[in-house]
């Protein structure tokens, strides 16, 4: 299924702050060797949306001899580099190809001519990063066409590829932007996983999934919730939206986040259970022994699963919901919103091991 929007549809971009720090800042840690630092002030540059600052701190390390960032590729800091010399953000759908022309065009070539002119680093050391980014740039000017005539079934991934940029104001109004257009809370969701998996950014991606799920059941929201928390260490509150979404929906991505919140809770008895649904979801598959369908499996997995861990509430609704449909499933997704939790007793999942 293709999705289309109108080009003159708003982005609502949040208002951008001032960043704090300054150049001579930057040049002090660097000088101290003060690696947090200057991952404080990257971050700060970029939460702010603050255009200048990004493009102080990620000239600062593409044309210095520095160690780049735990975790950030040099054509991240490239395409970041060459959004931040572009002044000004698309204000609506329309403006978003226009604008990634002007990066390649405009802020690419800066790019490319501050780190032959003024780079310390080895000549043709920054060829291949700089090569790789103007592909990721290609991809998503053909994304953005794509998306205005109606012919893209994916729009997330330009969502993805603008937080990749370091674009993140733009990529969450785009992802607010396709919601109020139709295009559901998927985009979201999307940039709150590629938060978490790409930037470790885990608090982040709590906050925009708890922003969907305050508008209503969204099961892959609550599979972010649940594994973001897991990153955090807040392990109750992981499994509690886990098994929600489990109860919902066992799918495979319910199965696996299930799995590492039943462990990180220390339920690892219950982790087989959480792997069967994962595998019957993948592959199609069921045990030669259960007389009924690979959906009834992977549900009388959940269930128990759920009745394990003392969610006995959500169980009964999810039976239901298997049985009647309509009504209870309804009630099913209602009720995992404001579901109570009452923890089982240990002997209901027995030994989890030292």
């Amino acid at each position: 299924m293709t999705f289309s929007v109108a080009p003159t549809a708003p982005l609502p971009l949040n208002p951008t702050t001032a960043v704090a720090f300054t150049l001579e800042d930057i040049e002090l840690a660097y000088a101290r060797g003060d690696v947090a630092a200057l991952v404080v002030m990257r971050r700060e540059a970029l939460d702010a949306g603050d255009r200048h600052g990004r493009r102080m701190v990620n000239s600062a390390y593409l044309l210095s001899k520095a160690t780049f960032p735990t975790g950030v590729s040099r054509p991240g800091l490239v395409m970041g580099l060459a959004c931040a010399h572009v002044s000004t953000l698309p204000s609506s759908f329309g403006e978003i190809h226009p604008w990634l022309l002007r990066v390649r065009d405009e802020g690419l070539a800066l790019v490319e001519l501050e780190c032959g002119a003024f780079g310390a680093r080895a000549e043709g050391k920054l060829d291949h990063p700089i090569g790789d980014a103007s592909q990721r740039l290609e991809v998503m000017i053909e994304a953005a066409e794509e998306l205005l005539d109606g012919v893209t079934a994916a729009p997330w991934e330009l969502v993805r590829a603008l937080s990749f940029a370091e674009e993140f104001h733009l990529a969450a109004a785009f992802a607010r932007g396709l919601h109020l257009a139709g295009g559901g809370h998927y985009s979201t969701v999307a940039y709150a996983a590629h938060r978490r998996h790409h930037w470790n950014d885990s608090r982040s991606g709590v906050a925009l999934a708890l922003e969907v799920l305050s508008e209503g059941w969204d099961s892959a929201a609550a599979n972010c919730a649940a594994a973001c928390y897991g990153d955090l260490g807040e392990f109750a509150q992981g499994l509690s939206w886990a098994v929600r979404s489990l109860s919902v929906q066992p799918d495979e991505h319910s199965g696996n986040t299930a799995r590492r919140a039943v462990r990180n809770a220390g339920y690892a008895r219950l982790v087989p259970l959480c792997n069967a649904i994962a595998l019957s979801a993948a592959t199609g598959l069921v045990p030669p022994s259960f007389p009924g369908s690979a959906a009834a499996y992977r549900r009388d997995l959940a269930v128990r699963v759920a009745c394990a861990v003392g969610y006995r509430d959500m169980a009964e609704l999810s039976l239901s919901a298997t049985r009647h449909g309509g009504e209870w499933a309804r009630l099913l997704r209602a009720h995992a919103d404001q579901v109570v939790h009452v923890p089982a007793p240990k002997l209901l999942v027995g030994r989890t091991g030292r």
